[in-house]
């Protein structure tokens, strides 16, 4: 019997899915399957027998990911998007976590690979930051084993059977379809862990304006699950860079007006201040230019994504759109 099932959804065969293979058959653990699900029908660029490739018309990744674990044989799910790879040893460590865990579900970190651009390190370590990430591990190794409400799809094993017990994704959002996902697995109390050591290494948007996109995505549709009252979209944090807009309209109004109380500009030194700390620690850790490029990223993502978080929590019924 199969024990992995890979599982990923890519409009077409592009460079990324080949990168993705590779690093897939370079594994130490063998005992897999790969299932990409693509737009149209294409044929496979690999002989090797366990690399299967099923079409399934212009749909979500949802959707997509559905279709393929109705076909898939292996034990567990491994989901990953198309513009990701699994580190040295990754199916080793799932499978020995498993062995000794009996884990259902868990994930690990999906981490900016060194070898990409400026600016893609740039959108990587924006989201890296405590300033914008409710959850920084999702971008790099930290802590320990733990349980998490909500988890991203570029790097989560299911067991099989528990992803059909809850009907899989069975929605058509994107961005945000994991998190309804895991909100359907809060709901039958099957727990979702963090394993930091579990990597995979995702690559960013290549230019600002696809990051600003993106982030508007996710506060979109966050907003949208706030408003559904999800148990993972319900936390305080997600809300912050709304409010910070907010602020910001207001301390521009007191400017314009000639108000000039110290005190009203205090949270406004205060993220000036915070903003000095994350681009030092990124200069440190990706280069000066991925740092200094954080005076720009940081800012218009908070203002793009609380701005949407507040559309999408005003819909009633929030359509998403995928990417062209």
């Amino acid at each position: 019997m199969t024990f992995f099932s890979v599982i990923v959804p890519v409009k077409s065969l592009n460079e990324y899915v080949s990168e993705n293979i590779e690093a897939i058959q370079k594994q130490k653990f063998a005992n897999w399957e790969i299932i990409i699900v693509t737009d149209g029908r294409e044929m496979s660029n690999w002989s090797d027998a366990r690399i299967k490739i099923i079409s399934s018309g212009v749909v979500s990744p949802a959707i997509k990911r559905d279709l393929a674990a109705n076909s898939a044989s292996g034990k567990y799910l491994v989901l990953l998007d198309d513009d990701s790879f699994m580190s040295e040893n990754y199916l080793e460590i799932a499978f020995k976590y498993i062995n000794e865990s009996g884990a259902k579900v868990f994930g690990g970190p999906a981490i900016t690979p060194r070898r990409n651009t400026i600016w893609q390190k740039a959108s990587g370590a924006c989201y890296e930051s405590k300033l914008m990430s409710s959850s920084p591990s999702r971008y790099r190794s930290l802590g320990k084993l733990r349980l998490v409400l909500d988890w991203p799809s570029v790097n989560l094993i299911v067991r099989k059977e528990t992803f059909l017990y809850v009907g899989g994704f069975g929605n058509t959002y994107w961005p945000g379809e994991d998190s309804k996902f895991c909100e359907k697995l809060n709901g039958v109390n099957v727990p979702i862990w963090y394993l930091p050591d579990l990597i995979v290494y995702h690559h960013r948007r290549t230019n600002l304006w696809d990051h600003i996109r993106q982030c508007s995505n996710y506060g979109r549709h966050r907003g949208k699950f706030a408003r559904d009252k999800d148990k993972n979209s319900s936390s305080i944090l997600f809300a912050i860079p709304s409010f910070f807009v907010f602020y910001f309209i207001a301390i521009s109004m007191c400017y314009m007006l000639m108000i000039h109380n110290f005190s009203i500009y205090i949270p406004l030194y205060l993220y000036l201040i915070a903003i000095f700390f994350h681009v030092l620690s990124i200069v440190l850790r990706w280069g000066i230019f991925p740092g200094t490029l954080q005076l720009l990223y940081l800012p218009l993502t908070h203002f793009s994504y609380g701005i949407n978080y507040m559309i999408g929590y005003m819909q009633d019924n929030l359509k998403s759109r995928l990417r062209k």
